[in-house]
């Protein structure tokens, strides 16, 4: 537009009678308004870019969101018992299924089932998900029921037997494979949960 203004402005006579005698002049002012409009136009894309990406960072946070977040910091975060028991209970050779609950069952079905409308704290929750079926796979896989405890008790050992014997080689292994994939989770977890103070929740 400012092209278009000068380009018409030039096209009268009076202004080519100017022109004529200050040609310097009027290219120096042309030049200037080309110079303040580019200005102008870096200044405001500068601002909606900057606009953007605060979007991207304080994004919306829709109630559903707020609910997801504040559940999976109540039941599985810094401070929830489930936390503490994988932290400091957890040592892969003997353990509890109920004080790691919130865990399983986020790993068995809520994955599926709750997910966050921000699409990055759903990224995010994706792969805490991933970390905590593995880590509950495992688990699964590598554990037994002690034959003296009572069947309705959640209780599980590591397995062992003839063909892996407690505290061998491969036993160890499987240990501290359990150990480091429930250290795994937890840390997953905690990620979720710095990103979604960074994000605003």
């Amino acid at each position: 537009m400012v092209v278009l203004g000068i380009g018409a402005l030039l096209a009268s006579e009076r202004v080519r009678d100017f022109a004529a005698g200050h040609g310097v002049l009027i290219y120096v002012m042309a030049l200037a308004l080309l110079l303040s409009a580019g200005i102008a136009i870096d200044r405001m894309l500068s601002m909606r870019t900057q606009r953007d990406e605060a979007i991207a960072r304080y994004p919306r946070i829709t109630r559903r969101d707020q609910e997801l977040f504040d559940r999976i910091e109540r039941e599985m975060g810094r401070g929830a018992s489930a936390t503490a028991y994988l932290g400091a209970v957890f040592d892969g050779k003997s353990w509890q299924w109920t004080p790691m609950q919130p865990y399983l069952s986020f790993a068995d079905d809520w994955g599926g089932i709750s997910m966050f409308d921000d699409p990055v704290m759903e990224v995010e929750l994706r792969k805490f998900h991933s970390v905590a079926s593995d880590f509950y796979g495992d688990a699964a896989v590598e554990s037994a029921h002690p034959d003296d405890c009572d069947p309705h008790d959640r209780y599980a050992v590591l397995n062992s037997g003839a063909h892996r014997p407690q505290y061998g080689d491969e036993w160890t292994r499987v240990r501290e494979r359990l150990i480091q994939k429930a250290q795994a989770m937890v840390a997953a977890s905690d990620a979720l949960y710095v990103l979604g103070r960074q994000r605003g929740y």
